[in-house]
């Protein structure tokens, strides 16, 4: 998921950044200048899943615990049970919460816009 999603989602961001950068092209949001692209509700949600994906990535409990042993003594390849993946388990799950709301939001606009696509075919399929 981190490098599909997240690197995709990165490639969109910087891109449409660097677009917005040099066209100056920039609208004031909560008292900064933001990209203009950031003003869509979806672009914002997509920016906030990126970011989420990357802290996910950072305090990633099982890549915290490669190669240290578990509370057993024993050193299985992946696991979540080390003293430095424990105190992890809790920030982890609460951004991996926020992100699958994120995606579930970009989701159901997807199928609205679905809907209405497959509202305007069936209407000229009828004529």
């Amino acid at each position: 998921i981190y490098s599909c999603s997240m690197g995709q989602l990165m490639y969109y961001h910087t891109k449409r950044s660097i677009r917005s950068i040099r066209q100056k092209d920039f609208v004031p949001m909560w008292r900064c200048r933001m990209p203009a692209y950031l003003a869509n509700w979806q672009d914002i949600a997509s920016f906030a899943l990126m970011v989420l994906l990357f802290i996910m990535l950072c305090i990633e409990p099982t890549l915290r615990c490669l190669g240290k042993p578990d509370e057993d003594g024993e050193s299985p390849l992946f696991h979540q049970k080390c003293i430095t993946g424990q105190d992890l388990v809790e920030p982890y799950a609460l951004c991996s919460t926020a992100a699958m709301l994120l995606y579930f939001a970009l989701l159901v606009d997807m199928s609205v816009f679905s809907t209405r696509v497959s509202a305007y075919v069936l209407v000229c399929g009828q004529m």
